[in-house]
């Protein structure tokens, strides 16, 4: 069977572990309290993840150029052209966060 271009097979697998352990086991695995938070704020955070997900998605969908099949109603965007904008964004958002508001 085969699937269309860019759809994905759907998998209903799922496997949970549970782990059962004495009270005293447990006390022993809080948090460390004196780890340091991260210094991104969480905008600065959510963008960040935003566009590493926005870039995985995009290149999950990548094909090699002979497996195009060609449709004159779609356009196809390199993927390096989409990691070039994704390292773009980043350093203009390191350098200015505000910089999309402009």
């Amino acid at each position: 069977m085969t699937t269309p271009f860019g759809v994905q097979p759907i998998s209903h697998v799922a496997q949970i572990g549970i782990s059962i352990e004495p009270l005293q086991q447990l006390k022993l695995q809080t948090p460390i309290t004196t780890s340091t938070p991260s210094n991104m704020d969480s905008f600065m955070e959510f963008t960040n993840k935003m566009l590493e997900n926005f870039v995985n998605y995009i290149c999950s969908f990548a094909v090699a150029p002979n497996q195009i099949t060609p449709n004159t109603s779609e356009n196809f965007i390199p993927i390096n052209t989409v990691q070039q904008w994704y390292l773009n964004f980043q350093r203009r958002l390191q350098q200015n966060p505000n910089f999309w508001k402009s």
